[in-house]
């Protein structure tokens, strides 16, 4: 069995279970399935790194020793993480509003902005926001002269899920 064992925004590991009379394994990976890059390892597994955030990859594998080289594993695929967004601007020049603003990050599907009265952790008071097309968020309806936390993370499509990256650090401020 050839697995994906996990994924981050620049990595994949891959496990394997060893073959019969094999000594050296060869990992290959490509974004377009045509030109292929690989790796080898001596043993059952292998972290394949410096992939570009939010890349869909495929994953293949041979085998070689004294019976010379294995045909083929089927192809795996994953999606690499989106890389953590910098919030590059919070402010508040209306009543009871705020406006995030964030680096626009390659290859996403968009972002997940949160923003809460108290911690991240309280589901209570904890607000998510979809953003698709941009890099900022206007946000209505906030109590006037309270601190508000927000953070953002960008996500990728991949099939019928959403891969998530990392939150980016959190930025507080008062409400006008």
């Amino acid at each position: 069995g050839f697995k994906i064992k996990s994924v981050n925004a620049t990595s994949v590991k891959l496990v394997w279970t060893e073959s019969a009379g094999a000594d050296n394994y060869r990992v290959y990976y490509s974004e377009n399935k045509k030109s292929w890059r690989s790796v080898s390892a001596k043993g059952t597994y292998i972290t394949v790194k410096k992939l570009l955030p939010a890349t869909e990859y495929y994953f293949k594998i041979t085998a070689s020793g004294k019976n010379g080289v294995s045909e083929e594993s089927s192809i795996l695929s994953a999606c690499t993480k989106p890389s953590k967004p910098l919030i590059t601007r919070v402010s508040s020049s209306k009543k009871s509003t705020a406006t995030v603003k964030w680096e626009r990050l390659k290859n996403v599907s968009g972002y997940e902005l949160e923003y809460t009265l108290k911690s991240f952790d309280d589901e209570k008071s904890l607000k998510k926001v979809k953003v698709t097309n941009n890099c900022f968020k206007t946000i209505k309806k906030l109590k006037s002269g309270k601190k508000y936390r927000f953070r953002v993370r960008a996500y990728k499509k991949f099939g019928t899920k959403r891969i998530f990256g990392a939150y980016s650090k959190t930025k507080t401020l008062k409400i006008k």
